[in-house]
């Protein structure tokens, strides 16, 4: 070893030997630099060689894998003093005499309780240049995570000593990291209150408002509106001044807790009234019955698909994704029970869908009934433009659901465009190039799951791939491509697709129910004796073929 090593990695990558910083230019290559800072994140400091290949470059087999790091291990040497990256028994570690890394400095300190310490160590997010490498995401939200609890606890301990100063300070670097902490804003607004600056109390919620519109789709808890009616209203006052001048008590009415507040939904309009009992046999009761049967199954769509429906006089439906529960694929969810009510609901129904603003109760009542907004009129003037057995979607909610659909020609009907809906599944809506970028860093699991279904498609056995992950690494769309890939290898494969519901009754083996409908057949409501001669014919069909 020769000479002490200091590393960072908060804030930026910056390598200092014998109290000497070493120049950028010294990394003659980025696989060099890589290689450091991966070491100087990985607990102890130490990784097999085939691992680190592995992580620092996936698209390589172990030969090409191995030549880059031996270029990388050259290099590495070459900007740092010798032997303080070392290769043993395939095991590559920094070593130093003095090996100093600010991240270890960190969660010693706040290991040990020194808070202030921690935090003055921590001047940036680890390594934020290298914020699109996986092997460095985890480490970074683990560090962020511990940094937003030490800020939360000191701002809290600060508050509890009166300093409110500092704990103001503490709170508002929390949100500087953590944009969309509810409790450090909670904390931030009611010490602007208590300090007789209610203006700035609406300040920090009309910031938490736009930042968990963007970032999460969702409206702050019911708590922080509490608080925030109590600054406003006055009932929370200062208790060192008064307040200020009456015209800072005034909140902006959009962000203001009304009974009333704007919700993006999605909304499918139907009709049934083409129901009229038997041809020649116009009687009311039988028409009346046969609707009320059809409704029922409609509703029963809508319902699983995550949508509140209503029925109305004359059997009309309608009925809305995204109320009263908020969900960010609500475009999507309407467009697949529409599709899933055309295919299974054997009357001639018509269906329009349109996406965009209702005013809507605030409490988010049961009944629909409340609801304002062009969107419904638009769904409703869909539905009736659209033909028998057809679902009618506007632009709007087209370009909303993303994927996984395909449309018809566009139809001008006055000032909106719309296109019919003519299939929705794993590969029709796959997105064209233009509009999604290609998948990249996922050509070895791709690889292993198309092999598994190459390998079940040959023995006759069935093979079974869990993919489990973050959310948000891509699990979608790493199945999105492998299927389209073997649709493509075999264009006589069949996918059949079921979704575990999130909330609700009886819903453990609602995936397994989809499958099986879909794969035999049967449609929603129909007759239990039916459904079992269908199901039992084509169990014997598949599970006695070769």
């Amino acid at each position: 070893m020769a000479g002490d090593l200091r590393i960072s990695v908060l804030g930026g990558f910056r390598a200092e030997v014998g109290g000497r910083p070493v120049p950028e230019d010294a990394w003659r290559r980025s696989g060099a630099a890589a290689l450091v800072k991966f070491l100087a994140v990985t607990p102890g400091h130490r990784m097999h060689r085939e691992h680190l290949i592995e992580v620092l470059w996936p698209e390589l087999d172990q030969a090409a894998g191995a030549r880059r790091l031996t270029k990388a291990l050259h290099f590495a040497r070459r900007a740092l003093a010798a032997g303080q990256v070392r290769l043993r028994d395939d095991l590559l570690s920094l070593e130093a005499d003095e090996l100093w890394v600010d991240v270890d400095a960190f969660e010693a300190a706040a290991r040990h309780g020194d808070t202030d310490r921690a935090l003055a160590l921590c001047t940036g997010d680890l390594l934020p240049e290298n914020r699109f490498d996986q092997w460095a995401e985890q480490r970074r939200v683990q560090v962020r995570e511990f940094v937003v609890r030490l800020l939360l606890d000191q701002g809290i301990e600060r508050e509890s000593r009166g300093d409110h100063r500092g704990a103001v300070a503490s709170f508002e670097r929390l949100v500087g990291i953590d944009s969309v902490n509810e409790e450090a804003y909670a904390r931030l607004m009611r010490l602007a209150a208590l300090e007789g600056q209610r203006h700035v109390a609406v300040r920090w919620y009309g910031r938490l408002v736009e930042s968990l519109r963007e970032e999460l789709g969702v409206a702050p808890n019911d708590e922080l509106r509490r608080l925030y009616a109590d600054i406003v209203s006055g009932r929370l006052t200062s208790t060192r001044r008064a307040s200020p001048p009456d015209e800072t008590a005034q909140a902006d009415p959009d962000e203001a807790p009304h009974p009333e507040e704007r919700k993006l939904v999605t909304v499918l309009a139907a009709d049934l009234r083409a129901v009229r009992g038997k041809p020649g046999e116009p009687d009311p009761e039988r028409a009346r019955r046969e609707t009320a049967t059809w409704t029922g199954i409609l509703c029963e769509v809508v319902e699983r698909w995550g949508g509140a429906v209503e029925r109305l006089v004359g059997g009309s439906v309608v009925a809305v994704f995204g109320y009263p529960t908020a969900r960010e694929d609500h475009a999507a969810r309407a467009l697949w029970a529409g599709f899933e009510i055309v295919r299974r609901v054997a009357v001639p129904v018509r269906l329009g869908i349109d996406a965009g603003e209702v005013i809507a109760p605030a409490s988010g009542a049961a009944s629909l009934s409340g609801l304002g907004g062009d969107v419904l009129d638009v769904a409703a003037w869909l539905r009736e433009a659209a033909e028998p057995r057809t679902v009618l979607v506007s632009d709007r909610a087209r370009l909303a659901a993303r994927g996984e659909f395909r449309f018809g020609p566009a139809v001008r009907l006055g000032r909106s465009g719309a296109r019919p809906l003519l299939s929705a599944d794993w590969t029709a809506g796959r997105p064209q190039p233009e509009s999604e970028p290609p998948m990249v860093g996922r050509e070895d699991e791709t690889r292993v799951v198309l092999s598994l279904i190459d390998e079940a498609a040959a023995s006759r056995r069935p093979r079974l791939v869990t993919i489990v992950a973050a959310a948000g690494v891509g699990k979608s769309r790493l199945v999105r491509e492998v299927v389209t890939a073997a649709v493509q290898r075999r264009p006589d494969i069949r996918v059949l697709r079921g979704r575990c519901l999130a909330a609700g009754d009886g819903v453990t083996y609602w995936a397994l129910d989809e499958i099986l409908r879909d794969a035999c057949g049967i449609a929603l409501g129909e007759a239990a004796q039916v459904a079992q001669r269908k199901l039992r014919t084509r169990l014997q069909q598949l599970l006695s073929s070769d």
